[in-house]
């Protein structure tokens, strides 16, 4: 529900996005991991406040992804 809201006001697409094209997005407690294929990295979004969701993380990747979970603190990607 608070990711809904956030993406509905664009926020976490913003702070994700340089027109890039995310594969999935998981959720973690407060956190959302965000897979970009085309940005080749991992964005990690708090979004306690999902009206004001604050970018905490990103990594790069070197390859592009074409999967993401989560499993407790971990998250995993699966690419080619």
């Amino acid at each position: 529900m608070a990711l809904t809201t956030s993406l509905r006001t664009g926020k976490v697409a913003s702070l994700v996005t340089n027109h890039n094209y995310s594969i999935g997005i998981v959720l973690s407690c407060s956190l959302a991991h965000v897979a970009e294929y085309s940005g080749q990295r991992l964005t990690t979004v708090d979004i306690t406040d999902p009206l004001n969701p604050v970018l905490r993380s990103q990594l790069p990747l070197g390859n592009r992804v074409n999967g993401i979970a989560v499993s407790g603190r971990h998250v995993y990607l699966a690419g080619r």
